[in-house]
C-alpha cells in the first residue's frame, strides 16, 4: 500500500483566513481553537520549528505580540484520518500594558516528518492567518475606538455600513443605563453618520462575557468634506458591590469618522474654440468649429481640479465614429496626481478624414478603482469630453463623365457644331473653387468652353457648355479637366470628349413591292441601313400611294428601329397619303434595325390594278442637324392579284346592283332560297349571323352570272329568330333580316 499525505488546517470559529478572537479585560485571557487534520493514510506533523511569525505590533502595547501563547507545543503528531485540536491564547495578563488591540501573522505547516529535512519537499499543507485580540480597563467596552469609514463619494447611491461591537468583559453581568449621541461636525445638511438601531429603553442587560448584539452605523456624505460623530454608552462598573447611593458612572465611546468626496473637473479652453457644459449628454463638449479635411488642427485646454482630493488618471483615449484621425500631444497620464486646485495642459490634434459632422470623445478613466475610496459610482470611474464640430470640405458632383458629341457632319444641311452642357454641383458643405479647366488633349482646338461661375457655393450648381466644331474629318477624343479646392486626390476630375467630323452620310430608304388581293390587310415594311439609322432620332415624310387601293391602318414599331415609339409619333392622312412623323421615346436615336417602321393596309378594290409607294422628301434629323442622313430612295410598288371582274372595276362600272333581291326560309323543310343580283361576274360569299353576331352559316359560291343569281341551302335547322344574311364579293357588301318562326 502507497503512502498517501494529505492534510488541513482550519479555525473552528470561521472558514476565514482573518480570526478576531474579540475583546477581553487586561487580568483576563481568550482563546481560539485550530483543527489540524491528516486526511491520508499517513500521520502528519506540525514540526518543531518557529513557523508562525508576527508582522505587526499591537496598538500603544509594544508587547502585544508576545501576549499570544500556544498551549500545546509542537511537534504535534496527527494520526491517519484523525485531528488535533490546537489552541492560541492571547493572555492579557502575561506582560503589562495599556489597552487596545494587538495583531499577529500566524503561519502553520504540516509536514511528512517531526523534523523536517527540507520543508520545499516535506511540507504538505499549509496556511496563513491573521489573528486580531483586544484587552481593555473598562467592564464593558467597544471592540474598536473609532470606526473610518474613510473616504466615500458625495451622495453615494447606498450608505456605508459598519458596525460596532460591545462586550462585557468582567465576571458578573451589567447593565448601560443611558447613551449619547452627538454630531461633531457642524450640521448643514441632513445627518450624514446615522445610528440604525439605537435604543430607545433603557437599562440594557449585558451578560458576562457573552457577545452581544452590535450598534450599526451608516454613512451617506451629502457635501464634500470631513464629517464626524461620537457615540457613548454609559454604565456603573461596579454595581453589584456598591451601595446605590455611592455608584460612579464609567462610559465607553466610539468615535465615527468620514471624509465626502467630490470628483470634480473644470475646463478652461486655449486654443481658438469652444468648450460649454451640454446638460442633455451630461458632459462637457469642446466645438472645435470648421476644420477643412485632412488639415491638421490642435486643440488645446487646461484641466483644473475642483474636487477635494487629488485626482488621478491611469489611461486616456479618444474614440470617434469617422475614423478621423486623433492624437494626443499632451494628457495627465503621469506618476504623480492632480492636486486641489492645480491645473494641468491636455492637447491633441484632429485630422478629419471626411467632410461631415466630427463626433469624438476623451475619456479619463479615473484611478479612484485603484485607491481606498468607496461610494462612487460607474459613471464616477470615467470622465468624459465630447468634441463636435464640423469637417468641411467642397464635394464636386458631375452630371456625367462623358460627353459625346456623336458626327457633326461638314454640310450645308447641318450646324458645323454641337454644343452640349454639364452640370456642376457642389454638394459639399463649403465653397467649391474651380482653380483651373482645361483641355488634356486638344487637337486642332475643336473643343471650347464657355468660363462658368469660379466659386460654387455649397448645394449649389453651375453649368460649362462645351462646344464640338471639328476642322477635319477626323475622329476625336479629349479630357476635359477641372481642378478644385477639394482635398488630394480628389481636387481633379476628368470628364471624356468624345467627337467625331464627318461628311454627310447617305442612306438607303427601300420600300418593299408586295401584291394582295382586295379586302385584306397587309405590312409594308421601311428599310434602311440600320449602321447608319443610328445616327438619327426622328424622321418625317409624306409616303405618296394610290388611297383608293390602300388604306392607312397603324404603325408596327417592334423589333424595328423605332422600337419604343414616342406618342409625339404622328400619322395624318390625305388624299394622296400619309403624313408620317417617326421618333422615339425621350428623343432617343434609332435602333440598329434594317427596318424603320413597319406600315398596315387594308386593300380595296380602286380605282387601278396597281400603286407605287414613294416619299416625296424624307429627312432624317437629330437634335443638332435637321438632315443629318441624305436619303437614297427606292420606290416601293402595290399590285392586286388577278380578281374577276378586275377588268370592269378599274373601267366604268356596268349598270346593275349588288343586292339581296329574295329571301325565302322554308320551315317545314328547313331550306333557304336566296336571290342576288351581280352587276358583273364575281365570287360571293353569303354569311349568316344570329341576333348575338355569331356566324352560323356560310357558303361560298363561285362564278356567278352578271344579273339575277340563287343559292338553295338544304337541311338548315335553325332555332327561332332574328337573323342577318350577308353578301359579300370584295369590297362589295348588301345585307338583309330574316325572321325565323315556328
Amino acid at each position: 500500500m502507497y503512502s498517501e499525505y494529505k492534510g488541513n488546517i482550519y479555525n473552528v470559529n470561521t472558514a476565514n483566513d482573518t480570526i478576531d478572537m474579540g475583546i477581553c479585560h487586561v487580568q483576563d485571557s481568550i482563546l481560539t481553537e485550530f483543527n489540524l487534520e491528516s486526511l491520508g493514510n499517513d500521520s502528519l506533523f506540525l514540526p518543531n520549528l518557529n513557523l508562525f511569525y508576527f508582522h505587526s505590533a499591537t496598538t500603544n502595547d509594544p508587547n502585544g505580540i508576545f501576549r499570544f501563547l500556544f498551549l500545546n507545543e509542537p511537534p504535534l503528531m496527527i494520526k491517519p484520518n484523525s485531528l488535533v485540536k490546537y489552541l492560541l491564547q492571547f493572555n492579557s495578563k502575561s506582560l503589562p500594558g495599556n489597552e487596545g488591540k494587538s495583531e499577529m501573522k500566524l503561519k502553520m505547516i504540516l509536514s511528512k516528518r517531526p523534523n523536517p529535512i527540507s520543508l520545499e519537499s516535506d511540507s504538505v499543507y499549509g496556511r496563513e492567518f491573521i489573528v486580531i485580540a483586544r484587552k481593555t480597563n473598562k467592564y464593558i467596552a467597544g471592540y474598536d475606538s473609532y470606526i473610518n469609514f474613510d473616504s466615500v463619494f458625495v451622495n453615494t447611491s447606498l450608505p456605508l455600513k459598519k458596525d460596532w461591537f460591545v462586550k462585557n468583559v468582567w465576571e458578573y453581568n451589567l447593565k448601560v443605563h443611558k447613551d449619547k449621541f452627538e454630531l461633531l461636525t457642524s450640521k448643514l445638511t441632513d445627518d450624514e453618520i446615522v445610528l440604525k438601531n439605537r435604543p430607545t429603553i433603557f437599562p440594557l442587560d449585558f451578560a458576562s462575557k457573552i457577545n452581544n448584539p452590535s450598534f450599526e452605523f451608516e454613512y451617506k456624505p451629502l457635501n464634500k468634506g470631513e464629517d464626524s460623530a461620537r457615540y457613548t454608552l454609559y454604565f456603573h462598573p461596579d454595581e453589584k458591590n456598591t451601595p446605590p447611593d455611592t455608584l460612579k458612572l464609567d462610559s465607553t465611546q466610539v468615535t465615527i469618522r468620514g471624509v465626502g468626496l467630490e470628483q470634480k473637473l473644470s475646463y478652461i479652453m486655449l486654443s481658438n474654440h469652444n468648450i460649454n457644459y451640454d446638460t442633455q449628454l451630461n458632459n462637457f463638449v469642446i466645438n472645435v468649429g470648421n476644420i477643412k479635411v485632412n488639415d491638421l488642427s490642435e486643440i488645446k485646454f487646461l484641466i483644473k481640479n475642483d474636487g477635494n482630493f487629488n485626482f488621478g488618471a491611469f489611461k486616456q483615449s479618444i474614440l470617434n465614429s469617422r475614423n478621423d484621425e486623433f492624437v494626443i500631444l499632451d494628457s495627465l497620464i503621469s506618476n504623480r496626481h492632480l492636486k486641489i486646485n492645480e491645473v494641468d495642459t491636455f492637447s491633441f490634434k484632429i485630422k478629419p478624414k471626411s467632410f461631415g459632422k466630427i463626433d469624438g470623445i476623451i475619456t479619463l478613466y479615473s484611478d479612484i478603482i485603484k485607491r481606498k475610496i468607496s461610494g462612487y459610482q460607474k459613471s464616477d470611474e470615467e470622465i468624459k469630453i465630447n468634441i463636435t464640430g464640423n469637417a468641411i470640405e467642397p464635394k464636386l458632383s458631375i452630371s456625367t463623365d462623358t460627353l459625346n458629341f456623336g458626327n457633326v457632319s461638314k454640310s450645308d444641311s447641318c450646324p458645323n457644331f454641337k454644343k452640349l452642357i454639364l452640370k456642376l454641383k457642389n454638394n459639399g458643405n463649403d465653397d467649391l473653387e474651380l482653380k483651373d479647366i482645361y483641355f488634356e488633349r486638344n487637337s486642332l482646338l475643336s473643343f471650347s468652353y464657355n468660363s462658368p461661375n469660379p466659386i460654387i457655393a455649397a448645394g449649389k450648381e453651375e453649368n460649362i457648355q462645351v462646344t464640338f466644331q471639328p476642322n477635319d474629318l477626323f475622329n476625336y477624343n479629349t479630357n476635359l479637366v477641372i481642378v478644385t479646392n477639394q482635398s488630394y486626390p480628389k481636387d481633379t476630375v476628368k470628364v471624356n470628349l468624345i467627337g467625331r467630323g464627318t461628311e454627310q452620310l447617305s442612306a438607303e430608304l427601300l420600300i418593299d413591292s408586295i401584291w394582295s388581293a382586295p379586302g385584306r390587310t397587309i405590312e409594308i415594311p421601311i428599310k434602311v441601313n440600320k449602321d447608319k439609322v443610328q445616327l438619327a432620332n426622328r424622321f418625317e415624310d409624306i409616303l405618296l400611294f394610290n388611297t383608293s387601293l390602300l388604306d392607312f391602318q397603324s404603325l408596327v414599331s417592334n423589333n424595328t428601329s423605332c422600337d419604343g415609339l414616342s406618342i409625339g409619333a404622328t400619322t395624318e392622312k390625305s388624299i394622296d397619303g400619309i403624313h408620317l412623323i417617326l421618333k422615339r421615346q425621350n428623343d432617343a436615336y434609332f435602333l440598329d434595325s434594317d427596318t424603320l417602321i413597319i406600315l398596315k393596309f387594308k386593300t380595296y378594290l380602286g380605282n387601278a390594278e396597281s400603286s407605287f409607294l414613294t416619299f416625296s422628301n424624307p429627312k432624317f434629323a437629330d437634335n443638332f442637324c435637321p438632315q443629318v442622313l441624305k436619303p437614297i430612295l427606292s420606290k416601293g410598288f402595290f399590285s392586286l392579284d388577278s380578281v374577276c371582274g378586275l377588268d370592269k372595276k378599274i373601267g366604268e362600272l356596268p349598270k346593275g346592283y349588288f343586292q339581296i333581291s329574295n329571301v325565302i326560309f322554308n320551315n317545314l323543310n328547313k331550306s333557304l332560297k336566296c336571290q342576288f343580283e351581280l352587276p358583273f361576274k364575281c365570287d360571293v360569299v353569303l354569311n349568316l349571323y344570329n341576333i348575338d353576331g355569331i356566324k352560323v352559316l356560310q357558303k361560298d359560291q363561285i362564278q356567278n352570272q352578271i344579273g339575277i343569281n340563287e343559292i338553295v341551302i338544304e337541311k338548315l335547322d335553325l332555332p327561332i329568330g332574328v337573323y342577318l344574311l350577308n353578301l359579300q364579293s370584295g369590297i362589295f357588301n348588301s345585307n338583309i333580316q330574316i325572321v325565323v318562326y315556328e
